[in-house]
């Protein structure tokens, strides 16, 4: 989401951001300065902030405001998540989770990205909106069939309610993961939608990105290899999930699947959220479209898989 440079300097390398809109507000900021100063005091390899030169976390500058973090050396994780990286990926994560589990600050700005309900009910309002709004009654067509399918979808795999609530990473995208040239998982960067909620939203968003062998695989798509690999790892860094949480688990890749299909949804009505590529798309709404059609059709067969992985996935937990 930010404007990001690698910056090259005397002292070492780092990373220099023009922060969000929506990430740089003052709550925010201090969630993010807090969250990595805990992470290096337990000498998690997170990016460490650099302070601006009046000590503060972040600097007001032409018309932005400006942060600055140490670069972790490595290469991102690669579009296709090979089982034996997305398991030392998986062990990161989950030594991630238990290096926050003292971290007792409240989290009180940024982005909260998992929460199935709310983004249904912010699904449910742009189609009010969009209904009786001449400029944009035709996207509200566009959308309204897959809506509904996704929104009975979000209501049919909801979490119970009661799980335990952790620091979660909130978007632990295999890119996020930082690895050296032994394909060792050195690193883990993007910690803005840190929050606390169910570990499953983690382990899901994981579940959904990872084993994703995108749309052109067909019924192939989902490699439920890497989802086995992927809880395999997350365990071995001595972590457990209570019972609720095992029988929720196999759903919970399709469920954030079908989180992230309401969000592009939402957003072809908008059009005021996901960034737009107008080299590849002519309108940030016919890109949201494509990209909520490919969740979907993702959505779709991680549901489909979900005996065969309450199967596999009992073996593991």
């Amino acid at each position: 989401m930010h404007v990001t440079w690698r910056v090259r300097a005397a002292s070492g390398t780092f990373s220099l951001q023009a922060l969000h809109p929506r990430l740089a507000g003052r709550e925010a900021i201090d969630d993010h300065a807090a969250l990595t100063a805990h992470l290096a005091a337990r000498r998690f390899p997170a990016p460490r902030l650099v302070p601006a030169p009046d000590g503060a976390p972040s600097l007001p500058w032409d018309g932005a405001v400006w942060r600055c973090s140490t670069w972790i050396e490595g290469r991102a994780g690669a579009r296709l998540a090979p089982p034996d990286e997305a398991r030392r990926a998986a062990r990161l994560l989950g030594e991630f989770h238990r290096a926050t589990a003292e971290f007792a600050r409240p989290f009180r700005g940024g982005l909260r990205l998992h929460d199935p309900a709310a983004h249904a009910a912010g699904l449910r309002d742009a189609l009010r909106r969009a209904a009786g709004d001449p400029a944009r009654i035709c996207w509200h067509a566009a959308v309204a069939g897959s809506s509904e399918r996704v929104l009975a979808a979000l209501e049919r795999l909801a979490l119970p309610a009661g799980l335990p609530e952790r620091v979660i990473h909130g978007d632990p995208k295999f890119s996020n993961f930082v690895f050296d040239e032994d394909g060792r998982a050195v690193g883990l960067v993007d910690l803005d939608g840190c929050t606390r909620a169910s570990v499953l939203y983690d382990l899901g968003d994981a579940i959904r990105s990872w084993a994703d062998a995108g749309v052109q695989a067909g019924p192939a798509r989902v490699r439920e290899e890497v989802i086995a690999a992927l809880v395999e790892g997350w365990r071995s860094a001595g972590l457990g999930l209570s019972a609720a949480e095992r029988e929720a688990l196999p759903r919970a890749g399709a469920l954030v699947a079908w989180e992230l299909a309401a969000r592009f949804l939402r957003d072809v009505i908008e059009d005021a959220y996901f960034a737009w590529d107008p080299e590849g798309w002519p309108s940030r709404r016919e890109q949201n479209l494509a990209h909520a059609a490919a969740a979907i059709d993702l959505a779709d067969q991680l549901e489909a898989a979900i005996p065969r992985l309450r199967e596999r996935l009992e073996r593991t937990c």
